[in-house]
């Protein structure tokens, strides 16, 4: 598959500190996956995805939250009788620092801070996954700021 790099200044004005997206995946097989220069964090809202990331296949379902750091290359392929839809926040290096710092304690290690191979990934129980839904509805109306981007992680 080949590889291409998705770049955080063609989604972000240079106020705006994040990038949020509500959409339908493609049913078709990918011919390109992608790895950024930001952070992402996705939630599977409804239906199933295939998702290759970083050499590995995996079958991700309603619930399911994914950080992406900038050197994952992935790509995704929705399940054709289901389809799926995701909620996507991208976000440049330095809130990811800032966040880093300000919760050190909480995401020494973990979350966009993994140093494992696959990126972190939490399947969220239901009212918690009902209260990142709703968070991200609102998030997708709001401002782009680093505290919206701090509401929405910390859900």
């Amino acid at each position: 598959m080949r590889q291409t790099t998705f770049l955080i200044d063609d989604y972000l004005r240079p106020d705006e500190a994040i990038h949020f997206a509500r959409k339908e995946l493609s049913t078709r097989a990918p011919d390109t996956a992608h790895d950024h220069d930001f952070f992402e964090v996705f939630l599977i809202e409804s239906g199933r995805t295939a998702h290759w990331i970083n050499g590995e296949t995996q079958q991700l379902s309603p619930g399911q939250l994914v950080f992406i750091r900038p050197a994952d290359a992935h790509a995704f392929r929705a399940d054709r009788g289901v389809g799926c839809q995701i909620i996507n926040v991208m976000f440049r290096a330095e809130p990811a620092a800032h966040l880093a710092a300000r919760y050190a304690d909480t995401i020494a290690g973990a979350f966009f801070d993994s140093t494992t191979p696959m990126p972190d990934m939490h399947m969220l129980e239901p009212v918690r996954f009902a209260r990142a839904v709703n968070v991200a509805r609102q998030l997708q109306m709001a401002d782009r700021s680093l505290a919206r981007i701090e509401e929405f992680l910390l859900v």
